[in-house]
């Protein structure tokens, strides 16, 4: 519960605490927007109070005239707020800082970003849910809802504030700048976000992010051909008996592929699932360039570790010394080695003529295991991963 004080409860008699987190979510100003703010201090005196926390003296709310006003020696007060945990003081300072008519979408989806854990650690005390267990397949829908609300509060559809998020996860530093200062869209942005940091360097340097996010868009709805291997019925039958009956997504597929599989959601090419959520029960046959398919196992382990997704099968070549593979086995409860190799489909259902030149894993993650192992076993070799001494460590 919060409670508020009289206005003004002290004069520059004790100097607010500066804590880094809450310090971290107060957008920086800009220049000119400093200059103004010196401006009007130096004219007009702090006429607002700062806002502290009552139980702990940190500073909530004016860090910036704080700043000033120490730099320059004007004279400051304060108001207290008291809450009973730092959640909910952290709370505050976000939704305050949403309330600002001043912030650009990006820093919006940045704090949204931030309150998601948040306002999930407040329904779960007030319901008094245990957090150490694993989440039932309700939690994937959850996921999906508590995103919907993220995206309402930064007042941005729910896919700007999906690649938002992808932009501030992946984006480097010049990029998001970039976004912040006008020079790129979002959505631009969340094409180049995909590229390794010195491809976004270069882009960015040279302005190029436009033209080069629709040369990527471009690419990518052209993409066909070993891209495209539909997974036999038989397999899919199996991934589903595992999962209780049913997938909840599939996030690299063919439209024609889900007379097979039947995902409650799926993403296409045109789609792109890497920029959409992902959630629930999950089975990903991703496509196998050796660019798309890091990018598909980053994005699976990335929403596997924030608990969007509650279990996920992966279908993938078995190239064991590739970096992707190490990090998706590093992170896979268990691993199946097919009995020989798959013979997959093509987009329209018939067997593809040219069959893989190497063999297939299954790769599972998450809840359902023992399961896994069960239904697997019949499939192939079953192995369980064991991470390396340092990684242990």
């Amino acid at each position: 519960m919060t409670t508020i004080d009289q206005p003004v409860v002290s004069v520059h008699d004790a100097v607010p605490i500066v804590d880094p987190e809450f310090q971290a979510l107060v957008p920086a100003l800009h220049h000119d927007e400093r200059a103004l703010l010196e401006q009007s201090l130096t004219n007009e005196g702090c006429r607002d109070p700062l806002v502290v926390w009552q139980e702990t003296g940190i500073l909530l709310d004016g860090h910036n005239r704080l700043a000033i006003c120490t730099e320059l020696g004007i004279t400051f007060a304060t108001t207290s707020l008291s809450f009973e945990s730092r959640s909910e003081a952290l709370l505050w300072v976000i939704e305050n800082q949403l309330g600002r008519r001043n912030l650009t979408d990006i820093d919006r989806i940045a704090l949204a970003a931030q309150r998601e854990p948040l306002l999930k650690k407040r329904a779960e005390a007030n319901r008094c849910v245990r957090t150490d267990l694993v989440q039932n397949s309700a939690g994937g829908s959850q996921g999906v809802r508590t995103r919907d609300v993220a995206a309402s509060a930064a007042g941005v559809s729910h896919d700007t504030y999906t690649k938002g998020k992808l932009v501030l996860l992946q984006g480097t530093p010049e990029l998001v700048q970039a976004v912040r200062d006008g020079d790129a869209s979002i959505h631009a942005a969340a094409e180049i976000a995909l590229l390794p940091t010195e491809e976004q360097r270069d882009i960015v340097s040279k302005g190029y992010i436009r033209a080069s996010a629709n040369k990527l868009r471009n690419r990518r709805s052209q993409n066909t051909g070993n891209n495209e291997w539909g997974t036999p019925r038989q397999f899919i039958d199996a991934v589903r008996e595992v999962s209780g009956g049913s997938i909840d997504l599939d996030p690299a597929t063919h439209a024609n592929a889900q007379a097979r599989i039947q995902a409650t959601t799926f993403y296409t090419a045109d789609d792109d699932g890497l920029t959409k959520p992902w959630f629930g029960r999950v089975f990903l046959n991703p496509p196998y360039s050796k660019t798309l398919i890091k990018r598909f196992v980053d994005k699976l382990v990335e929403e596997l570790t924030s608990g969007n997704v509650e279990s996920a099968i992966l279908l993938t070549n078995n190239e064991t010394d590739a970096a992707w593979f190490q990090k998706a086995a590093a992170h896979a409860n268990h691993i199946c080695f097919p009995a020989g190799r798959l013979k997959f489909l093509r987009p329209d259902g018939r067997p593809s003529r040219n069959g893989p030149l190497q063999g297939q894993a299954f790769l599972h993650f998450g809840a359902h295991a023992e399961r896994f192992v069960e239904v697997f076993a019949k499939v192939g070799i079953i192995v369980t991963p064991t991470l390396p001494a340092k990684e242990k460590a």
